[in-house]
């Protein structure tokens, strides 16, 4: 699996940054946890402070886009995230 950030927003109001990835993969479409993973080793980040919120499948492509939000500590997530 490649993962590539293309974007990065601060968002200071909730303390964490939406990060906009794209995800080639060789098989299925990877799993959230294993997106969590893969995003927190790219930004040196506990995985445990990454959000998944979208994921975009590329129609007849083994390729995706992903949204997640990376937060600054794991009460702002609990209390902002579903």
């Amino acid at each position: 699996m490649k993962l590539e950030i293309i974007k990065e927003i601060e968002i200071p109001l909730f303390e964490r940054k939406r990060v906009s990835c794209m995800v080639d993969f060789a098989a299925e479409t990877p799993s959230r946890l294993k997106l969590r993973e893969e995003i927190g080793k790219k930004l040196k980040v506990d995985s445990r402070f990454v959000a998944i919120r979208h994921i975009y499948q590329r129609f007849g492509l083994p390729r995706a886009k992903v949204i997640a939000h990376v937060y600054k500590n794991f009460e702002i997530l609990k209390s902002v995230e579903k």
